[in-house]
């Protein structure tokens, strides 16, 4: 039987609460035992932003230790009276709960040199479970950690994470125990599976609830495949542990293939090109293509929403001359970003996002694989809007990178909230990749080194080719007003932004502001004739109406805001920028590269991906790029 304490925890995790009414303070939901002094689980309403709840909670007693996205929509914190107070008259919060202490029904578990033999004590039956788990598993164990060492798992067990301040070993044994009934070589459910210790229990046997969830947050967000649950109630019910075993739809990517013959290819509608340039179709019937990076084999990785990363690679044999694509990470919830560097080894190390995390995997690209499970590098970056997380390694050669820079854009079209640091949001930051990555979540958004805030909706950025300098195309707001007046046909201008980086490190945070919520760029004011909106092409303008401020003299002061470097039409969305690296003579693979390689003389300049827009009468056309000198 489950212990009521594990009862109540799946009560916290799957409960659909009733708000209180409105104007009326939501109840503290008691824990039936010993609880963590001062710490609670807040479980957010659906349509609440988790960012503005946050950002309004400025209580010095406030310590958020976990924002779960996975299990709920909610987070986990340490409250003062203060803090308290305002969650619990909070319009945003569905349900309080205390964070209680959970404890199993533990018992005297064998040595690690006995060996996981738990079937001596019970007498399950696995017939079942053995004939659900055929297919390859990767099972997760949340509880006191794993001995992943011992001989019995032979090399298929590997330390997850660990959440609440515990060493990661299993100082008590069962939940070594439980990994001998689920995947032993000799006792195992099924001996070919690997297992994965998610600590989140003392070696005593007892866990937050918050410390649980947070595993369980962990284990659903970091899985790399689509999977399906198997329970195993004689496991969970004799040891009173949580076990998640994911059957894997794919453990490798399909091959060969789905190849599509170039010669069956075709535009529906054939885009018009400089002179000197041609173009074709590679693949199509992709669900929503977003990012692209090529790997150092020349396969073109691409994040398709709904799907995950897929990777695209050339065949020429006497079955297909075309692409062949096959699917790299099953995740629903990666939705644009997408980046590939240096892993230190032979492999390379691949990187994703969704709206609220940012994922690292072993990527060996001779397989087009992943190699085990990711590492969350950052988290706590949820929008209700704008929710891509662009990403940049920093450097982008050698043998290593130092940083991951991440963008995160506003929460709404004029984001008023954005104009405190404190938000999180319209800003750009960089995360560390060394040994100080923490484990579990990751960095913190709010523990990123800040490059430049006040970037409404930075979908795009570059390192310019000597690495000093990030380059940020703007999309900047729609339907905006000044002083009553609509100009939003031709205005604001999207942007072209530089961010210095030589010593961001001392820059004082004022400084590295670019304007947004306030200030704007104008574009073109020649048929508003009727107006005083006078203003050319690149100068600076205030959305606020005087009295109010920043005014229009505020945000044109050099002290004030950092101006673009250049201006580009109004409403046209651009969604990437490139600098483009001319193969040179007599390196290795030139002969090759030249064949696909444009214009040398562009070398060093910048490519750029435009959208197209809805909000101007006639709307921007829906894809085009542009090529600037950008140095």
């Amino acid at each position: 039987m489950f212990s009521k304490s594990l009862i109540l925890l799946f009560s916290v995790v799957c409960s659909r609460v009733i708000a209180a009414p409105a104007g009326s303070w939501v109840p503290i939901l008691k824990h039936p035992g010993k609880v963590q002094e001062n710490s609670y689980i807040i479980q957010l309403k659906p349509e609440a932003s988790k960012s503005i709840h946050l950002s309004r909670l400025t209580s010095p007693g406030l310590t958020l230790r976990y924002s779960y996205d996975q299990v709920f929509h909610g987070y986990a914190a340490q409250l003062d009276s203060t803090g308290l107070d305002y969650v619990r008259r909070s319009s945003d919060v569905a349900a309080v709960f205390e964070d209680g202490i959970i404890t199993t029904n533990a018992y005297e578990a064998p040595s690690k040199s006995d060996g996981p033999n738990p079937l001596s004590r019970f007498n399950p039956n696995l017939d079942d479970i053995r004939r659900e788990t055929t297919a390859p598993v990767d099972v997760y164990d949340i509880g006191t950690g794993i001995y992943t060492a011992h001989t019995a798992f032979g090399g298929r067990a590997y330390w997850g994470a660990t959440f609440g301040g515990y060493n990661n070993a299993d100082g008590n044994g069962f939940s070594t125990c439980l990994a001998g009934i689920a995947v032993g070589a000799t006792y195992g459910v099924t001996t070919q599976a690997n297992i994965y210790a998610v600590k989140a229990m003392s070696d005593s046997g007892a866990a937050a609830t918050s410390d649980i969830i947070a595993g369980i947050n962990w284990v659903i967000s970091s899985h790399r495949y689509y999977y399906t649950a198997h329970i195993l109630p004689a496991m969970l019910g004799a040891l009173g542990a949580l076990t998640l075993a994911l059957g894997l739809v794919s453990a490798a990517p399909t091959s060969p293939g789905e190849c599509k013959p170039l010669s069956s290819l075709s535009f529906a509608h054939r885009p018009n090109v400089t002179s000197g340039l041609s173009t074709r179709v590679i693949f199509n019937g992709l669900t929503r293509p977003r990012g692209l990076r090529l790997d150092s084999l020349s396969n073109l990785l691409v994040i398709d929403r709904g799907v995950g990363v897929v990777a695209l690679s050339y065949r020429n044999d006497s079955t297909c001359v075309g692409w062949e694509k096959r699917t790299v990470v099953e995740n629903r919830n990666l939705n644009h970003g997408i980046e590939i560097g240096p892993s230190g080894g032979n492999n390379q190390y691949l990187y994703a996002s969704t709206s609220e995390s940012v994922f690292r995997w072993e990527y060996d690209p001779s397989s087009v694989a992943v190699v085990g499970n990711p590492v969350t590098i950052a988290s706590n970056m949820s929008n209700s809007d704008h929710t891509t997380r662009t990403l940049i390694l920093q450097p982008q050669s050698g043998n290593t990178s130092q940083y991951i820079i991440v963008t995160r854009g506003s929460e709404s079209n004029l984001d008023e909230g954005a104009a405190e640091i404190s938000s999180g949001r319209s800003q750009i930051r960089r995360f560390a990749l060394n040994s100080s990555l923490p484990s579990g979540a990751g960095w913190a958004w709010e523990q990123g080194e800040l490059l430049g805030w006040g970037l409404r909706n930075a979908v795009g950025i570059a390192l310019s080719p000597d690495g000093e300098d990030l380059w940020e195309v703007e999309n900047s707001s729609d339907n905006v007003f000044w002083r009553g007046v609509d100009v939003h046909q031709e205005n604001p201008s999207e942007e072209l932004n530089r961010i210095r980086l030589s010593n961001i490190s001392s820059t004082p945070d004022a400084q590295r502001f670019y304007g947004y919520p306030w200030c704007y760029t104008a574009w073109d004011s020649s048929a508003l004739t009727a107006s005083s909106f006078t203003f050319s092409t690149g100068s600076q303008f205030s959305i606020r109406n005087p009295p109010e401020t920043p005014d229009d003299a505020w945000c044109s002061a050099d002290q004030n805001n950092i101006k673009p470097v250049l201006s580009m039409q109004s409403h046209s969305a651009p969604l990437d920028i490139v600098f483009y690296n001319a193969p040179s003579e007599g390196s290795e693979g030139y002969d090759t590269a030249r064949m696909y390689a444009v214009n040398t003389e562009w070398s060093g300049d910048a490519f750029v991906s435009f959208h197209g827009s809805w909000n101007r009468d006639p709307p921007t056309g829906e894809s085009s790029a542009v090529l600037m000198e950008a140095t």
